[in-house]
């Protein structure tokens, strides 16, 4: 009986790489990347109470759904909301997606907005999209609106004609 070493050299050389698969053991799907960048505005306030806008941009892996998490400062309630649904124990707020806007690919964004009573000049922070932390993880972006306040008078200005 004549062997066949190159035949047997092989069989060997795949024996050994389908076991060294087995031995890795399955491949488990990877999860999906979240990264995200948070705009917070005040776009309204009166005594007692403001209106502020919330865009969220993902940086991350496109999803299906998304929850967006924050602290709120003390003494602040959300009152209503629009663009996602709220839901809030003690000082932190869930602004979870409606059904139409769930979907979030990878650079989008989607808008959403609050009234809310307390004080405005203090921003909510630790912003999180699906449980990770947004902007880095320092405060989010904030365009404040300003409160008006009488107009200084104009100064004086004489005109010859």
């Amino acid at each position: 009986m004549r062997l066949d070493l190159s035949r047997n050299v092989a069989v060997l050389a795949v024996g050994a790489i389908a076991a060294g698969g087995l031995a890795a053991g399955p491949m488990s799907p990877a999860a999906a990347a979240a990264a995200c960048n948070v705009q917070y505005s005040v776009t309204g306030q009166w005594p007692g109470g403001f209106q502020s806008s919330i865009v969220i941009k993902n940086l991350g892996d496109a999803m299906s759904t998304w929850t967006l998490s924050f602290a709120l400062p003390n003494g602040q309630n959300v009152q209503q909301s629009w663009g996602g649904k709220v839901s809030s124990s003690s000082s932190t707020v869930s602004l979870s997606n409606l059904s139409w806007n769930g979907n979030l690919a990878t650079n989008a964004t989607t808008s959403a907005g609050l009234i809310g009573s307390g004080d405005s000049t203090v921003v909510p922070s630790d912003f999180a999209l699906n449980g990770k932390s947004c902007n880095g993880g320092a405060a989010p972006a904030v365009n404040a609106a300003v409160p008006v306040s009488d107009p200084k008078p104009a100064s004086s200005v004489s005109i010859d004609t």
